[in-house]
């Protein structure tokens, strides 16, 4: 292979960045004028105050669908320009390879967009920004439930809690109430104004230990547990408390809360979250947020893949026509429109891997749409 041409690789270079900045603020441009046209009463006053900031906050969403097109017409646009005096053709003539030049911009590409992307898919508002919910269940299986009339998720604050723990044979353990319930990260919960109840178990009569934070066990009378009529739901212990905190409740509510959202909403280490904490981790709920954290990671190599499709098309020994264009970009369109919807239902169900179901449709549409370009012609 020839030497490193690093003059002419920064020449490409150089107007490859300049094609994608002015499509990227072509498109972005569109975006925020559309946003804005849409209620301009209500973004009236963040325009005057920190306009920079309503722009980022407005193009945030789209970023994942705006820098792969930009990937994509920047490559498009690059190679065109330099056709236009004839120096891709001169290019391939030269005892200079080609493939240093294709191979510069993929990298390029693939730093460019993963960057954005990656800032874009954890920028989102945190969960602690979010508004006060109706109510909050923290359930698992049949061993215990959480039950909040209301729950700031703020400030991290509950109200009307009732707590119900249970054994293996879903006899009662203990039950706990109290007005308000405080969760923090590093000390747990805290609950306030409330009445502890405990019944009796094989193990004894669980009562709380102020003192250390625990739930110590004390023993019993087997004469007495024999006596005893478990399903008669009469507590054996009743203490009202002003305020409590037990080690033994470390149940994190975030994992909960997030569970309630729309997965497509979420950043990606808000997914991450989910997935890792949500205590049952088979359950079909945790299915669209494994599919949405699989395409968040695929989409930081959607510029990547934009600009090896774009390579597919200019990149050859004949520059393309129009139609050829034309003809190639709605045939991955269209095809990764239909794959895409065909196994956006699939991942989500949980039925197929997520991670098949979202690398699937981009792979097939880009095979698809060389199948109909490149009969005899081959990439670089």
């Amino acid at each position: 292979m020839d030497s490193l041409p690093k003059i002419l690789i920064l020449h490409w270079l150089k107007l490859w960045i300049l094609n994608f900045l002015v499509c990227f603020i072509f498109f972005s441009s569109i975006i925020f004028l559309f946003s804005i046209s849409e209620n301009l009463e209500k973004y009236s006053s963040f325009i005057a105050e920190n306009p920079f900031r309503l722009f980022l906050n407005l193009i945030l969403p789209f970023l994942s669908t705006i820098t792969p097109i930009c990937c994509f017409a920047g490559t498009v646009f690059t190679y065109f320009l330099f056709e236009k005096n004839l120096e891709w053709t001169s290019l391939q003539t030269c005892s200079i390879s080609p493939l240093w030049i294709n191979l510069s911009i993929l990298l390029l590409s693939l730093i460019v967009s993963s960057l954005i992307l990656n800032w874009a898919s954890d920028a989102s508002i945190p969960i602690t920004s979010d508004s006060e919910t109706d109510s909050l269940v923290i359930k698992k299986q049949n061993k215990y439930t959480w039950y909040f009339q209301a729950f700031d998720s703020v400030k991290m604050t509950g109200k009307n809690l009732q707590i119900y723990l249970n054994d293996e044979n879903g006899h009662d353990v203990l039950r706990l109430r109290c007005s308000e319930a405080v969760w923090d990260e590093s000390d747990g919960w805290t609950f306030y104004n409330g009445l502890y109840l405990s019944f009796l178990t094989d193990k004894g009569l669980p009562v709380p230990n102020e003192v250390n934070q625990t739930i110590q066990w004390l023993p019993f009378d087997a004469q007495r547990l024999n006596d005893y009529d478990k399903s008669s739901k009469t507590p054996q212990l009743k203490k009202e408390f002003l305020e409590l905190s037990l080690k033994e409740f470390n149940e994190n509510p975030i994992p909960h809360i997030l569970i309630g959202k729309d997965p497509r909403n979420l950043a990606r280490h808000e997914l991450r979250r989910v997935i890792n904490e949500y205590p049952n981790s088979e359950s079909f709920l945790i299915a669209p947020f494994k599919f949405e954290y699989a395409k968040a990671n695929i989409f930081l190599f959607s510029g990547l893949f934009s600009t090896v499709a774009a390579l597919a098309l200019v990149a050859r020994r004949d520059f393309p026509s129009t139609g050829n264009i034309i003809s190639f970009i709605l045939t991955g369109l269209v095809a990764l429109y239909i794959l895409k919807r065909f196994f956006d239902v699939i991942g989500e169900s949980g039925m197929l891997n997520e991670w098949i179901c979202t690398i699937v449709p981009i792979f097939t549409s880009l095979f698809l749409a060389y199948s109909v370009i490149f009969r005899k012609n081959r990439i670089f």
